[in-house]
């Protein structure tokens, strides 16, 4: 099966947060006709598109075929958005009778979010951390990456599914293999809404508010 380099995966993550890839090149640092020869390219060697242009729309979204490669974290775990908590700076979010909190205000209502599996942690027990998602589950796959010594680890955590990349030494201390209990822990500044799910400038308005908790 045909695999991402790291700019190609990064691209695609940041595409899938902005809407865009002219956002997301923009996010990176990178110019935009440039981002875009590169997604190209990718698409000449996978086969398939991975960017499409909604029908009607200014936005972008990946393709199937491109979250299929990229991991269960990137298919964005569906819910309902509540009101803000101004004292915490976060917006509680339920997903399959779970609660996440996510940094800054969103709007209220149905909203799909987005976690990079490299921002997703591991451990065998709930931590004394400052993240506000820890998420109960067990390891449904585990397997190699291209990258050498990267391992993908796809976690079912009740009615969620989260995907997480770590490495050969942390795969070995943690003992993990199908079945295994485990948390996966999120950062609430590491959830990020899918741009489909806001209107038309609602996810830079909320990218501002953002403050990350000291």
């Amino acid at each position: 099966m045909f695999s991402f380099d790291e700019r190609t995966r990064a691209l695609l993550d940041a595409v899938t947060r902005l809407g865009s890839v002219s956002a997301a090149a923009r996010s990176m640092g990178l110019d935009a006709s440039n981002a875009h020869r590169h997604l190209r390219a990718a698409e000449a060697r996978a086969g398939t598109r991975l960017v499409e242009r909604r029908q009607g729309s200014a936005r972008s979204h990946i393709t199937r075929a491109a979250r299929s490669r990229i991991g269960a974290g990137s298919r964005g775990l569906t819910g309902r958005a509540l009101a803000f908590d101004a004292a915490e700076g976060t917006t509680p979010v339920v997903i399959s009778r779970r609660m996440l909190h996510v940094a800054g205000r969103l709007p209220e209502g149905a909203v799909t979010l987005h976690v990079r599996p490299e921002d997703v942690t591991l451990t065998r027990t709930a931590p004394a951390t400052s993240a506000r998602n820890a998420l109960p589950g067990h390891v449904v796959t585990l397997h190699e990456e291209e990258r050498e010594g990267t391992w993908r680890v796809d976690i079912a955590c009740g009615g969620l599914r989260v995907t997480a990349l770590i490495t050969r030494g942390a795969l070995r201390e943690l003992r993990l293999r199908p079945g295994s209990r485990v948390v996966a822990v999120v950062k609430a500044t590491a959830l990020h809404p899918i741009a489909r799910d806001l209107p038309v400038g609602a996810f830079e308005e909320t990218q501002r508010s953002k403050k990350p908790r000291v």
